[in-house]
């Protein structure tokens, strides 16, 4: 009985519980004052810094009291171009950039702020097939990206993904579409639930329905969006046209399944630890939350709707795959509807 007596305190005198919750308060104290410290930096930073030149003279002027890992962290860049901008000599004669490389650079820089989630490879596609084309090489754009500080911002505390084995070909349009389900928080009308449908093929989003509600008949309008969008009318569905769902309840619903029959599809369900599951719809939802949701603050549905409305129009227009060439899904069905004309 002693010794369980013993055991419940520390060294101070202080029961097991109460060491714990000093700990966790300690714990709170220091990520109050990290917060503290961001935002205070995120203030005093007025123009924003985008390369380690930059960063080092601001942190210079009036950042020298915050620790180092803080200030890159805030501004966007590593540690080890902040100590090599750092310690680079004042009086180390700066190479002017020429007129054609300078013009070069204030175009990466307009990509990289119009979207600042693209790392060097989709730059330096938009640079190469994209308006007012040019031949350049990746690994220059890559180089150029890394001496102005634009690269994106690695992310590491990802969600655990399970891998898949192998991967769903699909060798034309309208062979196999995906359906799947996401939330999305909108203010002041709190969650909505976004249906979507993809191409396995082209990547291009056929049809969606965005509703404050997560009904059977949502889904079924996005699928009957989708039919409207690629065949005008239902009798012009292919028969061998499936659609691939998970095994959420809406697509188990009557209203969803009478559908599916009226249209003459066939549905398939994703099995479990199937490498043959839905990624692509996933993909496309993570790269919505990714390069769109998460760079806004929704303040109602209607503000959400118009702005996923406007980012699922770019998505099939102008956003590149590398999958499909470093295309976007129009540009990639019209490259495949032309070549097979010609064939």
């Amino acid at each position: 009985m002693l010794q369980g007596a013993e055991e419940s305190l520390t060294h101070s005198g202080r029961s097991a519980p109460e060491a714990e919750l000093e700990k966790e308060l300690r714990q709170a104290q220091r990520a109050i004052g990290r917060l503290t410290m961001e935002n205070e930096l995120y203030q005093k930073n007025g123009v924003d810094c985008q390369t380690a030149q930059e960063v080092v003279a601001f942190y210079r002027r009036e950042a020298s009291d915050y620790p180092v890992e803080l200030v890159c962290r805030v501004m966007g860049i590593s540690r080890s171009a902040f100590y090599k901008a750092l310690n680079r000599p004042a009086d180390r004669p700066t190479t002017k950039p020429n007129p054609d490389e300078q013009q070069l650079v204030d175009r990466i820089k307009t990509l990289a702020k119009r979207f600042p989630d693209y790392g060097y490879r989709r730059i330096w596609a938009l640079l190469r097939f994209g308006d007012d084309p040019i031949v350049i090489n990746r690994k220059r754009v890559q180089r150029l990206m890394q001496i102005h500080g634009l690269q994106v911002k690695v992310k590491r505390h990802q969600a655990a993904r399970r891998p898949h084995m192998g991967r769903v070909e699909v060798n034309a349009s309208d062979l196999l579409w995906g359906i799947d389900m996401t939330k999305i928080w909108c203010g002041q009308d709190g969650w909505a639930s976004l249906f979507a449908i993809v191409d396995h093929c082209d990547r291009e989003c056929v049809g969606y329905r965005f509703s404050l509600n997560a009904k059977a008949e949502r889904a079924r309008e996005a699928l009957d969006e989708a039919v409207a969008y690629r065949f005008n009318w239902p009798q012009a569905v292919p028969h061998d046209l499936q659609i691939r769902a998970d095994n959420g309840s809406q697509f188990g619903a009557r209203a969803f399944l009478k559908e599916i029959d009226r249209l003459g599809m066939e549905l398939t369900y994703t099995p479990y630890r199937s490498p043959q599951g839905n990624a692509i719809v996933e993909r496309f939802f993570r790269s919505l939350k990714e390069e769109c949701v998460w760079h806004h603050r929704f303040e109602s549905f209607e503000h959400a709707e118009q702005v996923i409305a406007e980012w699922i129009k770019f998505y099939n227009d102008e956003r590149v795959h590398s999958r499909l060439g470093y295309r976007s899904p129009r540009q990639y069905r019209e490259l495949r509807a032309l070549r097979k004309n010609v064939a």
